[in-house]
């Protein structure tokens, strides 16, 4: 039974890195992300400016300026490429589906084409990134035994600080930890999904 806990544990323990590798990745991508954003901001602001005082020059004058037109043009293309990196790398990084992996819709379709965000923007994506990160946050931290218990007969993993070990026990339904008496307990993650690599 107790190598059966110590292997329990060891997958445990290895899970618990791997979500927090994720974890930390997904953090990493929206600080990224946000950052993108908020230069996309102060793109979207010049932009919206500039094509103010350009339809403003061309309105007063009545002409046609061609040089203004081209960069006018220049300086949208590199909005919408650059809004549209942010989609895919924020898309990539959630989870969303790959057009390729969906030949039926979207015959021919390979990498290159990226992930399919629907109607979804730099911003909405970059909400939803922080959403998904501040859950994982909270699934994932170490609740002190003095703050809460967790549900009776539910195996968590738990911390004994005085020797710094790490294991899964239980609480009994008369509030009695099985095993070690836990400083810190958290919930065990779900296990893989029929299918999950």
């Amino acid at each position: 039974m107790r190598d059966q806990l110590e292997l329990a544990m060891e997958a445990l323990e290895e899970e618990n890195k791997q979500l927090r590798e994720k974890v930390k990745l997904l953090e990493e991508v929206c600080d990224i992300a946000q950052a993108d954003v908020k230069t996309l901001d102060k793109m979207n602001d010049r932009l919206h400016g500039e094509l103010e005082d350009l339809h403003q020059a061309l309105h007063d004058a009545r002409i046609e300026n061609s040089g203004q037109a081209a960069e006018l043009e220049r300086l949208r293309d590199a909005f919408t490429a650059r809004d549209a990196g942010i989609q895919q790398t924020l898309g990539k990084a959630l989870g969303y589906p790959w057009f390729k992996d969906d030949q039926k819709n979207f015959p021919g379709s390979t990498q290159e084409h990226g992930v399919c965000v629907g109607d979804h923007v730099a911003e909405s994506l970059a909400d939803e990134a922080a959403e998904m990160i501040g859950r994982l946050r909270a699934e994932r931290r170490w609740i002190s035994v003095s703050e809460a218990h967790p549900p009776a007969n539910k195996m968590v993993l738990v911390y004994i600080s005085e020797c710094m070990y790490l294991s899964v026990s239980f609480i009994d339904q008369f509030g009695v930890w099985r095993g070690y008496q836990p400083t810190h307990w958290m919930p065990l993650p779900e296990g893989p999904t029929e299918g999950q690599p």
